[in-house]
């Protein structure tokens, strides 16, 4: 063959290391354009690993904790309720024990009440008491006597003091001290052992003459509330 036809026939034909440069220029391109990459892969990995596990709420731990928080809910429920039970037990208890101590305070004001008026009559001696023979009509002492009239027996039916109802007060013992026949002269005894408050510091302050003197007690304590004129 001439030497045109040799070097058309060699440019036209490819030698083989040509073909071998070429098939591992494509492996490599192939290789970083479609494989996947191994070393994010295995980044990845242990990000989900590190994560927390899912919640269940079946699990034993789960149904745990349930179970201690309605426990502490209950035992807090009966502290409460025990604390109450207590202090109206206490309420109660002081209760009485101030009733109690009340009643005491009134019977002994009215021992005292009738020592002292005793003891004014046995100063004043026989011949201030008129004697039987001088007045033949005059009707029996013992429903005036306070000291025949046992004024104790008679504290609990006398109406509780009310420094709000003062005035209609006196008109509900009136009515309760006709009705029961007590003696005028224990009138002011018995209201003095219900008295308390203001009432009680203005009764204290009069004379013992004047504090057995009903009218005088009442006008005294009406005034003390304003609720007449002053005279």
């Amino acid at each position: 063959m001439s030497n045109t036809a040799d070097g058309v026939d060699t440019g036209g034909v490819l030698s083989q290391g040509d073909v071998v440069v070429g098939h591992l220029s494509s492996g490599d391109e192939g290789s970083q354009s479609g494989m996947p990459d191994a070393d994010a892969d295995a980044e990845g990995e242990p990000e989900a690993k590190a994560g927390l596990p899912p919640f269940d709420p079946l699990s034993p731990s789960s149904v745990g904790s349930r179970e201690d928080a309605r426990l502490k809910v209950r035992l807090a429920r009966l502290q409460y309720e025990a604390q109450e039970k207590a202090q109206a037990r206490q309420a109660e208890i002081n209760l009485r024990l101030e009733v109690r101590r009340l009643e005491i305070e009134a019977d002994k004001q009215v021992k005292l009440r009738q020592l002292d008026l005793e003891a004014m009559k046995a100063a004043a001696g026989p011949a201030a008491q008129p004697t039987l023979s001088q007045v033949p009509d005059a009707p029996p002492l013992v429903d005036s006597s306070p000291t025949t009239f046992d004024v104790s027996k008679h504290i609990a039916l006398v109406p509780q003091f009310r420094e709000t109802e003062v005035d209609s007060y006196f008109s509900a013992f009136e009515r309760i001290a006709i009705s029961l026949r007590w003696p005028k002269d224990v009138w002011s005894l018995l209201l003095q052992c219900k008295l308390f408050g203001k009432a009680l510091e203005v009764c204290s302050a009069l004379w013992l003459e004047e504090s057995l003197k009903y009218e005088t007690v009442k006008s005294a304590i009406l005034r003390a509330y304003e609720l007449v004129p002053e005279a």
